[in-house]
């Protein structure tokens, strides 16, 4: 199971929605996360794709094994050389909807944080986790 935590901020303003426009601020750092975030999906992207032709040496690599192989590492009678699975996700706040995703992103990345916000994002964190149907049929297969 691999877990890709998205720490990405959201939405860097409202001022799509404003008459003046973005300051130059909000320009510079709408930008930014932009490009992080293209960089990050890119990324997943990539990483997904090298998983899965990795699942695919795997199976390739356990279906020949020899018997005396086989002997040796212990493989049981029953044992099914395909059945194998990775299981990868991409965990983020928007998942928890708008409302509750736009708090938690609001809360700043810092070393300390007061014990609420703590909590929040603990919280947060786990609800996500919770709600992540890779995460749950992996849970299901131990």
């Amino acid at each position: 199971m691999f877990i890709v935590v998205d720490a990405g901020r959201g939405n860097s303003g409202d001022f799509a929605q404003r008459i003046e426009g973005p300051s130059g601020v909000e320009l510079v750092s709408a930008a930014a996360s932009t490009a992080i975030d293209a960089s990050m999906r890119l990324s997943y992207a990539a990483f997904s794709s090298q998983l899965d032709e990795w699942l695919g040496k795997v199976k390739r690599w356990r279906c020949g094994l020899s018997a005396a192989d086989r002997a040796r590492l212990g493989v049981g009678a029953n044992w099914r050389c395909g059945d194998v699975t990775f299981f990868v996700d991409r965990l983020g706040f928007e998942q928890l909807g708008p409302a509750r995703a736009g708090i938690l992103d609001a809360i700043p990345t810092r070393f300390v944080l007061p014990a609420d916000q703590i909590d929040l994002l603990i919280q947060g964190g786990a609800d996500t986790l919770r709600a992540s149907r890779p995460y749950q049929t992996f849970r299901r297969g131990l």
